[in-house]
């Protein structure tokens, strides 16, 4: 996603498995496995739980950083399914 001025503020990563993402991560690693890789505790997180109008949705964890956010997305079957890099004025 690009603001107004064509400047970068979000980027979404989908994953196939045998793709690999930054920090040495990959798709279905599960969530203790992506925060042993990416060594800090998240910022935030949140458990599977149900969405109003959307139905299921997976954990998802964020570490938050000056410069930019990272926000890890997991399947319903509790496997890395997405990460999103942010600047910090777009973070949820």
């Amino acid at each position: 996603m690009l603001d107004a001025d064509g400047k970068v503020e979000t980027i979404f990563l989908f994953g196939d498995k045998g793709c690999r993402f930054p920090l040495g991560l990959r798709p279905g690693m599960s969530i203790g496995e992506v925060q042993a890789e990416i060594g800090a505790p998240p910022t935030r997180s949140k458990p599977e739980r149900t969405v109003p109008g959307l139905g299921r949705a997976g954990a998802f964890l964020r570490w938050d950083s000056p410069t930019h956010c990272l926000h890890a997305e997991f399947g319903r079957d509790g496997g890395l399914r997405q990460l999103t890099f942010m600047v910090p004025s777009r973070a949820p």
